[in-house]
C-alpha cells in the first residue's frame, strides 16, 4: 500500500540515496512513535536503493535483544561480504577486532558499489553492535555508504543515552521525525481503500489519533461489520509489546482507572511520577491517549486482555483505595473491590454494603448481589448485619433462593436485629414460600409487641392471606401511620381496605393516586404490593384503560430494574387486566411469560394469580389441552388458602364448566363463594362466582337453584357495570325468552362500557339464541354475524362453535341488509370507523388501528349514524365489515 503523509520525508531519503550513489555517504536517523510507519518507510527505502543499483544490509533490533551481545551486527554479517563475527568475541580486544573487521569488509563492499545499512529500533539493540554502528558511522561520510537508523525519541526509559549524544554531535547527521496521520492522511487511507468517506475519517482519526497501525485496523474492522473490533485488538495487542514497560503498565492502569492522574497511576504501577508523565506524554505522541485518556471505546478491554490476572486484581485493589481517598462513590469503590476480588481494608465491607443498598435502590440487582456475597465474606463481618438487604436482593433475582435466609431472618426478628418494617417483609416471605406456622408465629409476637405497622399488615392480610388476618373488611381504617411504621406498607393497607370494600369511584381514586407517586424500589418491598393492589382496584373497578396504561408502565419499569420477581407480578397483572377486555391472545401470552420467568417455589401461593389468567384464557380460546396442562401442575401450600387461590379455584371452574364437568365446576364456583363469605371479601367483587356457579346450575337442568342465585346477586348489582352487565346476563338465562332480548340489549351495552368484548360476544351469542326461539330469523341473524365477527377476532372458537350449531344461523350477505344502499353515502374514512365498531371494537381500540385519535373516531360515529338513521353502535347494519 502506498505511504501517506511521506513524501517530504521520502524526498530527504531520496537526496541521501543520490548523494551516496555520488560516492557522499552519510547518517540518517529517523525517530517515531511506535506504529508510526518507520519500518514502513525502511522498507520502501530499500526498495529504491535495490532498484537504482545498490546494496542493502539490513537488520531489524526487537525488545529484549540489547543483553544479545553483537545480535544486530550477526543479522548484518548474513550478507556474504561481511565476515561473521565470533561468538566468543564479546569483550575487549576481540570485540574490538570484530568491530574494525566489520567496518572494513562494509567499506570494501562500498568501494565497488554504494551500499545501504539500515537498522530498525536501535533502542532495542545491545551495546557492542551501537558500538559498531557509531565507528561505522564516523567512517560512511567518505564513502558512499549511507547508514539510515531508526529510534524512538519518545521513549520514556532510554538506555542509550551515550549513543545517542554521540551520533547527534555528529555533522552532517541527518535527521527525519515521523508522527501520526493527520485527518487528511487518514482520509487518504480510506480513498485508497475506495471509501474517502468525510464522517468516517473524522471517525477513525478520533478514535486512533492517526496512527497508522490503529487506522487500518480500524478501517478492517468497519468493513466486517459494525462493532466488531476483532482486528483492532489484535493491532493494539501487537503495539503493546513494542511499548516500554512502565508505558505498558500506564495503560493498563488507565485500563483500570480512566481518569486516573500522574500521581494516582505512579501509585498503581509503582513508577515515578516523572517517568509516568514521559510515558503519557509518549502514548500521546503515538496517538494511543488522548490528552492522558483512551481513546477508543475498545481499548479498555484490549489493554485489559493483555494484563494477568493477579496483575489485573492488584491494580483494581489499588484503584479502589484511590477513588475512595478522592472521594469518589461508593459504587465505584465497589466495582474495583469486586474486580480485586475484596480486600483486607477495615472499611471494604462497609463499602460493599452501602454500594448494594445504593444499587437496590437504583434497580442493579445483580450489582446488589455481587457485592454483598462478597462482603459476607470480608473479615468480622456479622451475618446478620447483611442478611435482610442479601435476602431482599435475592428475592428480586429469585426469591427460591431467597427462601435459604428465612429461618435465621426469623431469628433475627425475635431477638430484636430487624426493625418492625422488615418484619412485615418477612411475614410477607414466609406467606410466599408456604410457611404460614412461621409466619403466624412472627406475626403474634408483633402484635403482643404492638409493633408499629401492625395494623397496616392485618390489613394487607386481610386482601393477600384473609385466614391470618385479625382485621376484617369493613369501612376503611383511617389512623395514621405510626412512627417507625414502613409508608409502603401503610399504602398497601389503604389500597387493602379500598379493594375489599368493594369497587368503585372512590376505590379508584385511591389507587390511581397511588400509582401516581409509586417508583419500584428494592429497598421498599410494600411499593410492589401496592402497585399489583392499585391494579387490581383498577382492573375490578371497570377502569381498563387506565390499569393497562399503568400495569405496561410498570412492568417496562420492572424489567428495566431487572427484576425478574416484579416482572414476573407484573405481567401476571397485565394478563388479568387484557383478560378483562376479552383480549384471550395476549393474556395468555402475558401468563406464560409470568410464569417462565419464575420457578414454581419461587412464586409460592402467588402463583393462582398467572395460572388463573392462563387456564382461563385457553378456556375461552378452546384450548382444553393448553388449559388441563396447567392444571395438571401442583400448587405450592398455601395458594388456595390465599386471594390468588379464589381466582384459581374460579378459572377451573370455567374449564370444567365448558368441558362438560359441571358438578365439578359448580363445586369450585360455591367454594369461591364459601371462602370469600367465609373471609368477609364478598363486597370486593374478585371472582364473579353467583352468576358462573348459576350458569353451573342450569347446565345441570336447575333454574330454581340458578334464580336464587341471580336473586341473591341482585342486591349487589349496582357496583359496576361489568357486574350488572353479568347480572343481567345471567337473569336473562332464568327469564321467560321473551323477556331476554331486553336485557341482553341493556347487558351489551353494559359490557361496551367497560370495554368487555369477550362479555359483548357471549351475550351477542344469547341474543342469537333468544331470537332463534322466539322465531325472529332475521334478527337472530344479523345478531349471529356481529356475534361471529367478534368470536373471530378474538379467537373465541367454542363460542362460535356453540354459534354454528343452530340451524340457520347462516350470515346475510351485504346486499340483503335493509340499509345496504344507505351504506354508498358513507365516506371511506367513515366506513373504516363503522366496520371497526361493528365488531365490537371501542373507540380507543379504533384509534389505535387506524391512527387517528379517539376524538376523530367519536366525530366519524356521530355522521355514520345520522347517515345510517341510527342512535348506537349496536343498530350499524352488519354490511359493514372489516375490510371496508
Amino acid at each position: 500500500m502506498a505511504l501517506v503523509e511521506r513524501e517530504e520525508h521520502l524526498g530527504l531519503l531520496d537526496r541521501a540515496l543520490a548523494a551516496c550513489r555520488a560516492r557522499t555517504g552519510g547518517v540518517v536517523l529517523m525517530n517515531a512513535p511506535a506504529a508510526c510507519g518507520r519500518s514502513a518507510l525502511l522498507h520502501e527505502l530499500a526498495g529504491r536503493a535495490e532498484a537504482a543499483g545498490m546494496v542493502t544490509i539490513s537488520a531489524e533490533c526487537a525488545g529484549g535483544e540489547h543483553e544479545l551481545v553483537l545480535g544486530a551486527l550477526t543479522q548484518l554479517a548474513q550478507h556474504p561480504a561481511l565476515r561473521r563475527p565470533d561468538p566468543a568475541a564479546t569483550t575487549g580486544t576481540d570485540l574490538l577486532r570484530v568491530v574494525h573487521d566489520a567496518c572494513a569488509d562494509l567499506l570494501r563492499l562500498a568501494a565497488s558499489r554504494p551500499v545501504l545499512v539500515t537498522v530498525d529500533d536501535i533502542r532495542h539493540a545491545d551495546e557492542a553492535s551501537l558500538g559498531f554502528l557509531l565507528h561505522l558511522a564516523r567512517r560512511a561520510f567518505a564513502a558512499p555508504l549511507l547508514v539510515v537508523l531508526t529510534d524512538d525519541d519518545t521513549d520514556p526509559e532510554p538506555r542509550h543515552v551515550t549513543f545517542r549524544a554521540e551520533l547527534s554531535r555528529m555533522p552532517g547527521l541527518r535527521r527525519v521525525r515521523l508522527g501520526p496521520l493527520s485527518p487528511a492522511g487518514v482520509r487518504a487511507v480510506l480513498t485508497a481503500r475506495g471509501d474517502p468517506a468525510e464522517p468516517r475519517a473524522a471517525e477513525l482519526w478520533r478514535a486512533s489519533g492517526g496512527n497508522p497501525l490503529l487506522v487500518r485496523a480500524l478501517a478492517d474492522d468497519q468493513d466486517a461489520g459494525a462493532g466488531r473490533h476483532e482486528v483492532y485488538r489484535l493491532a493494539l495487542h501487537s503495539l503493546l509489546h513494542r511499548l516500554p514497560r512502565t508505558a505498558t503498565r500506564v495503560l493498563h492502569g488507565l485500563a483500570v482507572l480512566d481518569d486516573a492522574d500522574p500521581a494516582e497511576l505512579a501509585v498503581m504501577t509503582g513508577a515515578g511520577e516523572d517517568l509516568v508523565g514521559r510515558s503519557l506524554r509518549a502514548l500521546n505522541a503515538a496517538g494511543l491517549l488522548d490528552d492522558g485518556r483512551l481513546r477508543h471505546p475498545g481499548a479498555r478491554d484490549a489493554v485489559l486482555a493483555d494484563v494477568a490476572p493477579a496483575d489485573r486484581r492488584d491494580l483494581h485493589r489499588a484503584a479502589a483505595h484511590l477513588v475512595r481517598r478522592r472521594g469518589g462513590g461508593v459504587a465505584e469503590v465497589a466495582e474495583h473491590l469486586l474486580r480485586a476480588g475484596g480486600d483486607d481494608a477495615p472499611w471494604a465491607a462497609d463499602v460493599l454494603i452501602d454500594a448494594a443498598a445504593e444499587a437496590l435502590h437504583d434497580g442493579r440487582t445483580p450489582d446488589a448481589l455481587d457485592a454483598l456475597r462478597l462482603a459476607r465474606q470480608a473479615p468480622g463481618v456479622r451475618p446478620e448485619r447483611i442478611r435482610m438487604l442479601l435476602a431482599e436482593a435475592e428475592w428480586q433475582a429469585d426469591p427460591s433462593a431467597a427462601a435459604e435466609h428465612l429461618d435465621a431472618l426469623v431469628t433475627d426478628a425475635s431477638t430484636g436485629v430487624l426493625d418492625t418494617g422488615e418484619q412485615a417483609v418477612v411475614v410477607n416471605r414466609l406467606l410466599a414460600a408456604g410457611r404460614a406456622p412461621q409466619a403466624r408465629q412472627l406475626l403474634d409476637r408483633m402484635r403482643a409487641a404492638d409493633s408499629a405497622g401492625v395494623r397496616d399488615l392485618d390489613s394487607w392480610l386481610a386482601a393477600a392471606h384473609p385466614r391470618l388476618a385479625r382485621r376484617r373488611p369493613g369501612a376503611p381504617d383511617t389512623f395514621a401511620v405510626r412512627a417507625g411504621a414502613d409508608p409502603w406498607l401503610h399504602k398497601a393497607a389503604r389500597l387493602a381496605d379500598a379493594l375489599l370494600t368493594g369497587p368503585g369511584p372512590g376505590s379508584a381514586r385511591v389507587a390511581e393516586e397511588a400509582l401516581a407517586g409509586l417508583r419500584l424500589n428494592a429497598r421498599r418491598p410494600w411499593a410492589a404490593e401496592a402497585a399489583g393492589l392499585a391494579l387490581l382496584i383498577l382492573s375490578t373497578a371497570d377502569h381498563s384503560d387506565p390499569a393497562e396504561r399503568w400495569g405496561l408502565r410498570l412492568l417496562a419499569e420492572a424489567q428495566a430494574r431487572q427484576s425478574a420477581s416484579w416482572q414476573a407480578m407484573f405481567g401476571a397483572a397485565m394478563a388479568h387486566i387484557v383478560l378483562q377486555r376479552g383480549d384471550l391472545t395476549r393474556a395468555g401470552d402475558f401468563g406464560r411469560t409470568a410464569l417462565a420467568g419464575l420457578s414454581a417455589a419461587s412464586w409460592g401461593a402467588a402463583i393462582g394469580f398467572p395460572l388463573a389468567a392462563v387456564i382461563l384464557a385457553a378456556t375461552r380460546r378452546g384450548d382444553h389441552d393448553e388449559a388441563a396442562k396447567y392444571l395438571d401442575q401442583a400448587l405450592p401450600s398455601g395458594t388456595l388458602d390465599s386471594r390468588y387461590g379464589l381466582h384459581y379455584l374460579h378459572a377451573r371452574g370455567h374449564h370444567y364448566l365448558s368441558t362438560g364437568h359441571h358438578y365439578p365446576a359448580l363445586a369450585d364456583f360455591m367454594s369461591c363463594g364459601e371462602l370469600v363469605r367465609g373471609w368477609g371479601l364478598d363486597a370486593a367483587d374478585l371472582v364473579p362466582w353467583r352468576t358462573d356457579a348459576a350458569q353451573a346450575w342450569l347446565r345441570l337442568g336447575n333454574p330454581e337453584q340458578a334464580r336464587q342465585l341471580v336473586y341473591e346477586q341482585a342486591g349487589r348489582a349496582d357496583a359496576t357495570a361489568r357486574t350488572r352487565a353479568r347480572h343481567l346476563r345471567a337473569l336473562a338465562a332464568t327469564s321467560p325468552v321473551a323477556r331476554r332480548p331486553e336485557m341482553l340489549g341493556e347487558a351489551l351495552e353494559l359490557f361496551e362500557r367497560c370495554g368487555d368484548r369477550f362479555g359483548q360476544a357471549e351475550v351477542l351469542a344469547d341474543l342469537c339464541a333468544a331470537h332463534h326461539e322466539t322465531g325472529d330469523r332475521h334478527r337472530a341473524r344479523m345478531v349471529f354475524r356481529k356475534a361471529w365477527h367478534l368470536a373471530d377476532v378474538l379467537n373465541a372458537v367454542p363460542l362460535a362453535q356453540r354459534l354454528m350449531s343452530w340451524d340457520g344461523a347462516v350470515p346475510l350477505p351485504a346486499a340483503e341488509t335493509e340499509t345496504a344502499g344507505l351504506l354508498t353515502s358513507l365516506t371511506p374514512s367513515e366506513r373504516r370507523v363503522a366496520s371497526l365498531a361493528v365488531l365490537g371494537c371501542t373507540n380507543r381500540e379504533i384509534a389505535t388501528r387506524l391512527d387517528v385519535t379517539a376524538s376523530t373516531v367519536e366525530q366519524h360515529l356521530t355522521r355514520v349514524y345520522r347517515k345510517l338513521g341510527v342512535r348506537r353502535r349496536r343498530d350499524l347494519p352488519l354490511a359493514l365489515d372489516a375490510s371496508a
